[in-house]
């Protein structure tokens, strides 16, 4: 009995997560469910990439939680460089702890990874240079694509002086995080899980490693939206949870200050983007993954898309709907707030379209199709249809096999443990990731001749379209991927 009921406590810890924030009316806290429809309709609508999911905070409870289907709120999404943020957090700790200061020569930390001559350049790179992002290493993207020895690769790059020019680089961040496990004995996310993310009550987080047993920083931590959102109100308590400083809150005022200039617009902190409206900042990672701070209005947003802009027009939406309608009184609630509440049940990414019913003598169903060089990384697909629903049987060229069961003009989700498509390439990738993986899949005919099958990666991020042409017993293949801006021509055959 005493085993069940710890196995049925592990399992409910996800849902755990979302304890603490009371979800309320926008009108009680001072703002009309309107403007948070037009801002939904907007991000539903957006040309450029879809949205997963969007968490919307004032006064520290949740007024708005957008997950259309098929993604759910639970469901964890990886943040790219998001994550920098948090390693910024985890070196505030280290400074508060007294094992790191912003002037701390980086090669102290790494005796056995430096090169055989150190440049003076080298021996004046600071910690306040690579929050900055200034350590004048200009970066090389394809080095932890390469190599296993990241750290000792970086530290014999050609290094011009340090402190002149914002170069951004996720490798930085990366030295960072091996910094912060060199001198607390942790790795940045055991370090953060005992400090900060227990007591947020942040139970779904995961973070890769490298090939050197390190979390690799400037990527690769994935977590619930509500989760993001609960660091983001971290961090606009200035480190303050229910009455306990968890961090420093001149670390937080420093890390959100425009420490450097980045030849935009925008300013840059330590690790912490600037955005261009005012007083607001974010963590920011790549194809739209954002936790919006805005102290003024009293505010954190939190945001997954897979979006190919560059997000400045995503961030002005937040401006225009949201943070310039707030008011300092609660409001009226009215026929709205239960449109609101209606929208969030209702809205769904678009689905695949039929034109015809499923032509069962198509060279496409039943037989495998093998396919050639791919940015899948799959060998083969077998597509056997039932009622109103395909299987799609795929195989990895590892030769692992996994089932979607796409739905007629309608998502249907089955688990999976084969890791999805990833614009990362980085060695070891997904090393620190648990394999439980949740696809949603649904298919449509154009004609008889052409059938599209989409399937999303529903607690990632990737997503992948499939669309198939044949003429006589001749199958064209092309993929797109919901995190690059062409489709790719495969080869198949049967």
């Amino acid at each position: 009995m005493k085993k069940k009921i710890l196995l049925a406590i592990f399992l409910l810890l996800p849902c755990l997560t979302f304890a603490q924030l009371k979800r309320v009316s926008p009108e009680s806290q001072g703002i009309e469910s309107k403007h948070l429809l037009a801002y939904y309709e907007a991000m539903m609508n957006l040309k450029t990439g879809e949205t997963h999911h969007i968490v919307i905070l004032r006064h520290g409870n949740i007024i708005g939680e957008l997950s259309p289907q098929p993604f759910t709120k639970e469901g964890q999404h990886n943040v790219y460089s998001a994550s920098k943020t948090f390693v910024s957090v985890a070196v505030g700790l280290a400074i508060e702890e007294g094992l790191l200061n912003l002037d701390d020569k980086v090669i102290r930390f790494f005796p056995k990874s430096l090169p055989d001559t150190l440049s003076e350049n080298l021996k004046a790179l600071t910690i306040r240079h690579l929050l900055t992002m200034t350590s004048g290493i200009h970066p090389n993207w394809s080095m932890r694509n390469n190599h296993s020895d990241w750290g000792a690769c970086y530290l014999r790059e050609k290094v011009e002086t340090p402190g002149k020019v914002f170069q951004y680089d996720s490798m930085v961040t990366y030295l960072l995080s091996s910094i912060v496990q060199h001198v607390t004995g942790k790795k940045v996310f055991d370090y953060l899980n005992e400090r900060i993310f227990t007591p947020l009550e942040i139970y779904d987080a995961e973070w890769e490693m490298s090939p050197e047993g390190i979390n690799t920083g400037g990527w690769g931590l994935r977590l619930s939206p509500l989760s993001m959102a609960k660091f983001g109100q971290l961090l606009l308590n200035q480190g303050k949870w229910k009455g306990k400083q968890l961090l420093s809150a001149q670390w937080v005022k420093e890390m959100s200050a425009n420490q450097q200039s980045t030849g935009k617009l925008e300013g840059y902190g330590y690790h912490v983007s600037l955005c261009d409206f005012p007083n607001v900042y974010r963590a920011d990672g790549a194809f739209g993954q954002y936790i919006i701070v805005a102290p003024d209005q009293d505010m954190v947003i939190a945001i997954n898309q897979a979006n190919l802009s560059n997000g400045i027009h995503e961030r002005h939406l937040i401006w225009e709907h949201l943070l310039k309608n707030v008011n300092d009184k609660p409001l009226k609630e009215g026929k709205a707030y239960q449109k609101l509440q209606a929208a969030e049940k209702t809205y769904r990414l678009p689905t695949e379209k039929s034109r015809v019913t499923t032509p069962q003598n198509s060279p496409l169903l039943k037989q495998p199709i093998l396919l050639g060089k791919n940015p899948l990384a799959w060998k083969s697909l077998q597509i056997i249809p039932e009622d109103e629903q395909l299987h799609v049987h795929i195989t990895t060229q590892t030769n692992e096999t996994f089932v979607v069961d796409a739905g007629l003009e309608h998502w249907n989700t089955v688990e999976s443990t084969v890791y999805p498509p990833y614009t990362i390439k980085a060695m070891g990738r997904f090393n620190g990731i648990k394999k439980n993986f949740t696809i949603a899949g649904c298919y449509g005919w154009e004609e008889e001749n052409r059938l599209n099958i989409h399937l999303l990666f529903t607690n990632w991020i990737s997503g992948v379209r499939l669309s198939f042409t044949t003429d006589g017993d001749k199958i064209q293949l092309w993929i797109k991927e919901n995190t690059k801006k062409e489709k790719v021509k495969v080869e198949v055959w049967q």
